[in-house]
């Protein structure tokens, strides 16, 4: 890979700048209530999130749901199988 080639990558909490590995979806209400405007459109990590919401008191486990981001899978390396090598 050349070094003009950016290398995708995870998501980038905006907050803390660190990539995450656990992607998050909270209905909108919820979202409104417990994030700044400064980050209201941006990526946030799961740790961020559950931290500005605590801070304010805003219940926010009820109806989050999760979903991985795995590295692998961002980067289309999928397997069938164990055994079988990524393509």
């Amino acid at each position: 890979m050349s070094s003009d080639t950016a290398l995708l990558s995870r998501e980038r909490c905006q907050c803390c700048k660190r990539y995450s590995p656990v992607g998050f979806s909270v209905p909108n209400e919820i979202w409104d209530l417990v994030i700044p405007n400064e980050f209201h459109n941006s990526p946030l990590c799961i740790m961020c999130f559950a931290a500005m919401a605590d801070e304010r008191l805003i219940e926010w486990s009820k109806d989050i749901q999760f979903f991985p981001v795995s590295l692998a899978r961002h980067h289309g390396y999928l397997w069938k199988s164990p055994g079988e090598k990524p393509k």
